[in-house]
């Protein structure tokens, strides 16, 4: 699944695709998207649409200095976004407060991590990866990784 997206409204389309694929592969545990690119690249603009398709009425923002919010949601399936940006995180030692062990294992929980390589000890391998990368014009091209079928 791939997408350039021009506008707001294709980001918006890819964002409610994307919750269609994965409310079908539903399991047991929390369902964890790994956000990659650099950053402008749309990871927080993919967020909110996900957010906004999942029916949370709370301004999404990015997380970067509280590291993590969690927003209620009015979707059947998933009940709560948990939005992380581990940027600062400079050790593994620093997301232990974040106790993402009880997030992960909830499966109301969707989970979207931004810059989860610095915190790749803790995400478990069923994660969904998710490029994000900002081309010419402002237009934005959102892949999802191999390891989403």
């Amino acid at each position: 699944m791939k997408i350039i997206a021009k506008t707001l409204e294709n980001t918006k389309q890819f964002a409610k695709d994307l919750i269609i694929e994965i409310s079908k592969k539903i399991t047991d545990k929390a369902t964890i998207l790994d956000l990659k690119g650099d950053l402008g690249a749309g990871k927080t603009t993919l967020v909110q649409m996900l957010g906004s398709e999942l029916g949370v009425t709370e301004i999404i923002q990015s997380p970067t200095f509280v590291i993590m919010k969690s927003y209620k949601t009015k979707h059947p399936l998933f009940k709560t976004l948990v939005h992380i940006d581990a940027y600062r995180i400079e050790h593994i030692d620093e997301a232990k407060i974040l106790k993402l062990e009880n997030i992960f294992i909830d499966p109301t929980n969707l989970v979207c991590i931004e810059w989860a390589e610095k915190i790749k000890e803790v995400i478990p391998e069923a994660a969904i990866k998710v490029r994000c990368e900002l081309l010419e014009n402002d237009e934005h091209q959102y892949e999802i990784g191999d390891n989403f079928l």
